[in-house]
């Protein structure tokens, strides 16, 4: 089954120069301090990488400052049922002040282009995979939209939420499925 990233970065849509070991683990570590912070089960200590307590600093002053956003799940698989690539979402969120529902993925500072894509690839996963199955549990009368929350030290309170309305990243995601999925016919 294609996976959204990979999509995406075989396509040659995505700088594979910072694709590192290094980076992954941090972001796993990152994902990891998040959400076990969410769940009140993080043994502070256990942080020793000062990245990592920026980032989930960046988080909690997220929480804090908004906290209207109530997490329904962390860390999902979803997979479109047509298109039969699979995606992981980092948070899928509803919004209490303004009613809606968002798909939201962390990443670390530095806003790229192609995290729009992945988004968009995401949000038609979860909708289509809501209408087929109803699989993954939302509030189907609320539109569902994209966001990335970037972490990290030097901007505003370590978070900068960033909503993803750019109406041709589906359309640039499908393009690049197109192509992944004639190169996986060969």
């Amino acid at each position: 089954m294609l996976r959204v990233t990979d999509i995406i970065r075989d396509c040659g849509i995505v700088d594979t120069t910072y694709f590192t070991d290094e980076a992954r683990d941090r972001g796993t570590a990152v994902h990891a301090a998040t959400q076990l912070s969410d769940e009140g089960r993080l043994d502070e200590d256990s942080i020793v990488d000062p990245i990592i307590s920026d980032r989930l600093q960046g988080y909690r002053n997220w929480r804090v400052d908004m906290p209207w956003w109530r997490i329904d799940l962390r860390e999902f698989e979803c997979k479109h049922p047509l298109y039969g690539y699979v995606g992981h979402p980092d948070i899928l969120a509803h919004n209490l002040q303004d009613p809606f529902e968002a798909v939201i993925d962390i990443k670390p500072p530095g806003e790229m282009d192609w995290h729009g894509l992945q988004l968009a690839a995401y949000q038609r996963a979860i909708v289509a995979e809501w209408d087929a199955h109803g699989s993954i549990q939302r509030d189907n009368h609320l539109p569902l939209r994209r966001f990335n929350l970037y972490l990290g030290a030097g901007i505003g309170r370590n978070y900068k939420l960033v909503p993803r309305t750019e109406p041709k990243d589906w359309n640039v995601f499908y393009a690049a499925y197109v192509v992944a999925k004639f190169k996986e016919g060969r």
